[in-house]
């Protein structure tokens, strides 16, 4: 929603916040499902910017994350690997 007024936005942050903490112990995933709009908020409410900047940086920072991510990941089992064969 463009531009809430702050009581909608402090609703949005609790609401965040309480689904983030209930999900967290059980599920991380399910639990990401809330802290992401719970941080989107958080920013917004700190240094308003246009939501959409808000979501294409958030997009833009999961994919260059999960990139990094993956090639850890696969650098680190090509290590395991020449590791296991001498």
């Amino acid at each position: 929603m463009p531009g809430p007024p702050v009581a909608v936005l402090i609703l949005d942050i609790a609401l965040g916040q309480f689904g983030a903490e209930i999900r967290i112990g059980r599920d991380y995933g399910a639990a990401l499902l809330f802290v992401t709009p719970l941080a989107l908020t958080v920013v917004h409410l700190t240094s308003p910017v246009p939501v959409p900047a808000l979501l294409v940086d958030r997009v833009l920072e999961t994919v260059l994350g999960s990139v990094f991510a993956l090639v850890i990941v696969l650098l680190v089992r090509a290590r395991v690997r020449l590791k296991n064969r001498h």
